[in-house]
C-alpha cells in the first residue's frame, strides 16, 4: 500500500480505501479523576483498506464495509468503557473496524482537544495501522468479534462491535445513621395577671419524730447506793441476833437502842 510514484509518474498500486474524519464521541478516558468524572470531547480518524471491485461492479452493499455501522461500532467503543490511554482507545477501534469482513487494514487516529494541559495547543492525537493478515504487517493487540459472516455464508449478523469487560462494582457506601429527633419544646408557662397573689405552696409534711432511747442506769450510783444500805442491814440482824439470845422481857421496858437510853 505503499504511495510512492513509478516511474513515470504514475501512482504506485494500492487498496481501496474509507475515510471516517472528525467522528465525535464524548468519553471518560484519562489518568485522572476528573477526567473519568467529567468525561471530554474525542474525535476519531479512519481510513479503512478494502477491495471494492466486487462491490462496485454488482453495487452490493454486502461486499464491502457499510461506514454507516463502522461509525457506530466506533462511536460505541468511545463511549463505552474508559481507559487511561488513547493508546489503548486506539487498538481498541482498530480492532473493532477489523472485525467488520472486507476490512484489510485500517489506521485510526484519536484526537484529544481537551488533553488537560497547561499550555496552549490546538490538539494531540495518536495514529496506529493495523493489518488484518499477520504477513501484511502488525495487527491489533486486542481482538474484537467479527461483525459480519464470512462471503457468501449468508446475510449480515447485527452489528455487535467490540464489547468490553464491564467495569467492577462499585463498593457499597455506608449510609450514616439520622441524627436523634430533638426533644420538643416546653410550653411556657402562663404568665401571672398583676396584682394577683401568689399560688399558695402545698404545705410541707413534717418528718416524724425520733423516739428517744431508754435512760441507762448509772452503775456508780447503783453501787453507792448498795454501799450505804449495808450497815443498816447488819445493825438489823444484830438485834435479832441478840433478842433471840435474852428471851422475851418487859413488853412495856423500851427496846435498847430504839430512842431509850442505856
Amino acid at each position: 500500500m505503499t504511495t510512492e510514484n513509478r516511474p513515470g509518474g504514475l501512482p504506485s498500486p494500492e487498496l481501496d480505501r474509507i475515510r471516517i474524519e472528525r467522528l465525535h464521541a464524548r468519553g471518560h478516558h484519562g489518568v485522572f479523576d476528573h477526567e473519568r468524572a467529567e468525561g471530554q470531547d474525542f474525535f476519531i480518524d479512519a481510513d479503512v483498506w478494502i477491495d471494492a471491485a466486487d462491490a462496485a461492479t454488482g453495487d452490493d452493499l454486502d461486499k464491502t464495509v457499510h461506514y454507516g455501522e463502522l461509525m457506530h461500532a466506533l462511536h460505541d467503543v468511545v463511549t463505552g468503557e474508559p481507559v487511561d490511554l488513547i493508546e489503548t482507545l486506539a487498538e481498541r477501534l482498530a480492532a473493532t473496524t477489523l472485525s467488520f469482513v472486507g476490512a484489510r487494514a485500517v489506521r485510526i487516529s484519536v484526537h484529544k482537544p481537551q488533553a488537560p494541559v497547561m499550555l496552549p495547543f490546538e490538539d494531540v492525537s495518536v495514529s496506529v495501522l493495523r493489518f488484518r493478515d499477520a504477513s501484511d504487517g502488525p495487527r491489533p493487540a486486542v481482538e474484537a468479534p467479527r461483525r459480519h459472516a464470512a462471503e457468501g455464508a449468508g446475510p449480515a449478523r447485527p452489528v455487535v462491535g467490540f464489547v468490553p469487560e464491564p467495569p467492577p462494582a462499585p463498593e457499597p457506601r455506608i449510609v450514616p445513621a439520622p441524627p436523634a429527633a430533638p426533644e420538643p419544646p416546653r410550653a411556657p408557662e402562663a404568665p401571672q395577671a398583676p396584682g394577683a397573689p401568689a399560688a399558695p405552696q402545698p404545705p410541707s409534711i413534717p418528718e416524724p419524730p425520733v423516739a428517744p432511747e431508754p435512760p441507762q442506769a448509772d452503775a456508780r450510783q447503783t453501787a453507792s447506793t448498795s454501799t450505804a444500805a449495808a450497815p443498816d442491814r447488819a445493825r438489823a440482824a444484830d438485834r435479832a441476833d441478840r433478842s433471840d439470845r435474852e428471851g422475851p422481857g418487859d413488853p412495856t421496858a423500851p427496846a435498847s437502842g430504839d430512842g431509850g437510853g442505856r
